[in-house]
């Protein structure tokens, strides 16, 4: 019986081989600056609706940027020397852009400036219900359960539950269809989650993006039962294939199998430059 994360059937829709290295132990813990960015921000609005929902006085600018460092410093410390200070690889449109933790700290500071004076916060009429919630449930229709956590769960002024996931950016915007049931298993799975922990159907899910050029979106990804249906079957099929051993078939011709996609991009022979053969000769 397998234990399936949403983010693991992302990675098998992606490329199945990259579920070798995120369930071998031996793989080392890597990192890098646009990841440990994002877990900072996180960090610092968990600061801010933990206090909300437990009724604490509650948590100033300062506070929730201090939790933003405090993440910052410990991601830094537990990848050590292997950790990447590339913010931005080059593209034919964009030039690399390579970060150092004073920069990184001003772009937490503002960011959190940005969430907490342009209000983009949860209105206050919003019971926050849950924070970093932790879920590991049966998997209809097989022997795999499914487990993750989502950012926040809150309860509307109608009664709705709201599940939400924190996310940040390089865009302006977030691309077309990014956060779409075609895209990530992501909404459907927590929308599941959650309709089975509470026993109710009144369950919507939303993204808020947050990009580090200041600008908010909030998203709502609603799922139809079917499409939550036709998720967790697919949850079940990887957790058979985890289960089996295999076959885990490499996908290098997906446009994320890259060294600044992927994180095992070293360490696996399908993603490296191939090596020419050497011409033997005609005979």
């Amino acid at each position: 019986m397998a234990n399936v994360r949403q983010s693991t059937v992302g990675s098998a829709d992606i490329c199945a081989q990259r579920i070798v290295y995120d369930l071998d132990p031996n793989v080392p813990y890597g990192s890098g600056i646009a990841r440990a960015l994002g877990t900072a921000a996180h960090a610092g609005l968990e600061t801010y609706y933990r206090a909300r929902m437990n009724g604490e006085t509650p948590t100033t600018l300062s506070q929730a940027t201090e939790a933003c460092v405090q993440s910052l410093d410990d991601e830094i410390d537990k990848t050590g020397e292997a950790f990447s200070w590339q913010f931005q690889h080059p593209t034919k449109t964009k030039a690399e852009v390579i970060l150092d933790r004073a920069k990184s700290i001003e772009m937490l500071t503002k960011l959190m400036a940005d969430y907490f004076l342009k209000e983009w916060f949860w209105p206050l009429d919003w019971e926050v219900v849950a924070v970093e919630a932790h879920f590991m449930l049966p998997i209809p229709g097989g022997p795999h359960t499914a487990t993750g956590h989502y950012d926040l769960l809150l309860r509307d002024p109608n009664g709705w539950l709201c599940g939400q996931d924190h996310k940040t950016g390089k865009d302006k915007t977030p691309k077309a269809g990014k956060f779409a049931a075609n895209s990530t298993p992501q909404a459907a799975v927590y929308t599941w989650a959650i309709q089975t922990l509470y026993e109710t159907d009144q369950v919507k899910f939303v993204y808020d993006y947050m990009s580090w050029a200041g600008t908010f979106h909030r998203i709502e990804e609603p799922r139809s039962a079917a499409q939550i249906e036709s998720t967790l079957a697919r949850a079940n099929l990887v957790g058979d294939l985890i289960d089996a051993g295999g076959p885990f078939l490499p996908n290098p011709t997906h446009f994320l199998c890259s060294p600044h996609f992927c994180d095992h991009w070293d360490r696996c022979p399908f993603g490296k430059p191939l090596v020419p053969i050497p011409n033997q000769g005609a005979k």
